[in-house]
């Protein structure tokens, strides 16, 4: 199996944190966001995984090679954003097998080595307002269409962005098709007007629910993320001195804790120092610094200094902040 992974989008709803890295190397819960979709994948054993890189993309093949360097990875480059179905194309020479496609802010709890079996599959998941989504529309089990952000949707039924095609060669034949007819959807080439011309070929698709589907897409969404993948992974690593952790937490290595208040609902990145404050349901990047502060519901980028009395902030790579 070859498994396809785009990655080209900016991240423009996370910004500040996006100004200086991609959306996928943001951590949350002690772990990238890229590194949480990998997770399930690598138990796949891949003959190759194929990473379809846009804006920021060297420092996400960069954290591929040295953090993956088992992985047979595959890089290509999607220069023109023309859509999903446009990425996963870039991809067409690598791929040789059935394919597994999961988009670059999709977390889910996903078995894959349980469900990827003999049929073609579209994970799903039910949702409260499916207007703005994929909505799926199925007829005896089988998918009969998937219409992208309808507004009177048939069914509460959404694609979360993973895919597995049995048929690879009609996958890139009707991506070739759906993109020599110019079926755009906004401006854009998507992977769901592909899989409904695979349908009209005599592809068959079948649903399969995931449990859990988290949004890594805004700090508030990032924030959500964190707090359920806690309740999987409280660990504290680092040094912790005269302080109240309350869990769920995670603390990585190197970290110094000191007077202080942590949790619950905290992740903290390696190498951080935290003096005399209070946090709580935030996420402090690696290599942060945070004094005489009182956070929450904030989000704080990698290698920032703060001091004083700020609450609730998103703060980037590289800040410095001082005073109240």
């Amino acid at each position: 199996m070859d498994v396809i992974i785009p990655l080209g989008g900016k991240g423009t709803r996370m910004r500040p944190l996006t100004h200086s890295k991609p959306k996928a190397l943001i951590e949350v819960a002690g772990k990238t966001v890229l590194g949480h979709i990998l997770t399930p994948i690598l138990n796949l054993h891949p003959n190759k995984v194929i990473f379809v890189l846009g804006d920021k993309g060297g420092m996400i093949q960069k954290y591929i090679l040295d953090e993956y360097p088992f992985l047979n990875s595959i890089f290509v480059w999607q220069n023109v954003p023309l859509g999903q179905a446009h990425a996963v194309n870039l991809a067409k020479r690598h791929v040789q097998n059935d394919v597994l496609i999961v988009f670059g802010d999709t977390i889910t709890d996903i078995d894959f080595e349980k469900v990827l079996l003999y049929n073609s599959l579209i994970f799903v998941k039910k949702v409260d307002n499916p207007k703005r989504f994929g909505v799926v529309e199925t007829d005896n089990g089988n998918v009969t269409k998937i219409i992208e952000k309808p507004e009177h949707p048939k069914s509460n039924l959404v694609n979360i962005g993973v895919y597995y095609f049995r048929n690879s060669k009609l996958l890139f034949d009707s991506i070739d098709y759906i993109m020599k007819k110019g079926r755009k959807i906004k401006g854009e080439y998507y992977i769901s007007e592909v899989i409904n011309q695979m349908i009209k070929k005599g592809e068959t698709f079948k649903t399969y629910e995931a449990n859990l589907w988290l949004d890594c897409g805004t700090p508030n969404a990032l924030l959500e993320t964190n707090q359920i993948l806690l309740t999987q992974n409280n660990t504290i690593n680092g040094t912790v001195n005269n302080s109240v952790i309350n869990p769920p937490v995670y603390v990585g290595e190197n970290v110094k804790i000191e007077d202080s208040v942590i949790g619950p609902n905290v992740s903290i990145g390696n190498n951080s120092t935290i003096q005399s404050s209070i946090i709580k349901n935030s996420i402090i990047d690696k290599n942060a610094g945070i004094e005489n502060l009182r956070l929450i519901d904030s989000v704080i980028g990698e290698s920032a200094i703060l001091k004083g009395k700020k609450r609730k902030l998103i703060i980037g790579d590289n800040s410095v902040i001082e005073g109240a």
